[in-house]
C-alpha cells in the first residue's frame, strides 16, 4: 500500500546541463510563489475583454463578458517582477515575497534588484525617437564602412544597407508581436494585458525586479 516516507534531507541537486533542471526549477519557483501569495495581496487589477476590435475600448463597458485579473507576480525564466499600485503596496508584496523564499531557502539578490517607479504624468508626455534613429544610422555607417567626410545622406546609406528606418523597424517588431499575442490562447497573460484596461485609475505604479 503507497504512502508517504519519513522527511528526508537532498544534499545533491542536478547536474550542469541536466534536461530535468528547469521543469524542477519551476516547480519550485511555483510553489514558492504560492506559499508567498496564498492571500489576497496587493497588485494591479485589470479586466479584459479578447473579443472584439482592440482599439474599441466601449467592448469593455459591457458587464457580462468582462474578466478580471490580478497581474503580481510576472515571471520570466528565473527573474521575477511584482507590479503594484503604490510603494506601500509594492513593499507588502516584496516583503511576502523575501519571507517565502527564505523559507524556500532562496537567496534575493540586493545587487540586481531594481525598482521602477511611475508617476500619472499630469500632462501627456511626448515621446520621439530621433535618438534612436541617430544611434541607428551611426551604426549602419559604420558596418558600411562611410565616413560623414563622404557626405552620403541617410537615404542612400539605408538603400545601401538594405534596412529601413528605426521608425519602421520598431513598428514592423510591434506588429510580429501583436500578431504573436492574438494568437495566443485567451488565458495567456500577455494576452490579456494586451486586451485590457485598468479596473481604477492609479496615481503611480511600481514595479520590483
Amino acid at each position: 500500500m503507497a504512502g508517504l516516507s519519513e522527511p528526508f534531507t537532498v544534499r545533491n541537486g542536478t547536474k550542469q546541463g541536466c534536461v530535468l533542471a528547469p521543469l524542477l526549477f519551476n516547480i519550485f519557483y511555483a510553489a514558492m510563489l504560492l506559499d508567498a501569495f496564498h492571500s489576497n495581496d496587493p497588485g494591479i487589477d485589470v479586466h479584459y475583454r479578447t473579443d472584439g476590435g482592440i482599439f474599441n475600448l466601449r467592448r469593455l463597458a459591457a458587464k457580462s463578458k468582462i474578466t478580471e485579473l490580478l497581474a503580481r507576480d510576472l515571471l520570466y525564466a528565473d527573474d521575477c517582477a511584482l507590479a503594484a499600485h503604490s510603494l506601500e503596496d509594492a513593499q507588502t508584496i516584496t516583503d511576502c515575497f523575501a519571507r517565502a523564499a527564505k523559507h524556500f531557502t532562496l537567496t534575493l539578490s540586493i545587487k540586481k534588484t531594481e525598482v521602477l517607479r511611475q508617476v500619472q504624468p499630469s500632462t501627456s508626455p511626448e515621446v520621439s525617437i530621433h535618438s534612436l534613429d541617430t544611434f541607428h544610422l551611426r551604426c549602419l555607417r559604420q558596418i558600411a564602412g562611410i565616413k560623414w567626410q563622404d557626405k552620403i545622406p541617410n537615404t542612400e546609406v539605408l538603400e545601401r544597407c538594405k534596412m529601413t528606418g528605426i521608425e519602421v523597424f520598431l513598428r514592423q517588431a510591434q506588429l510580429r508581436w501583436s500578431g504573436h499575442l492574438v494568437r495566443m490562447p485567451d488565458t495567456r497573460l500577455p494576452k490579456a494585458i494586451f486586451y485590457s484596461q485598468l479596473s481604477s485609475l492609479a496615481a503611480e505604479s511600481v514595479v520590483v525586479q
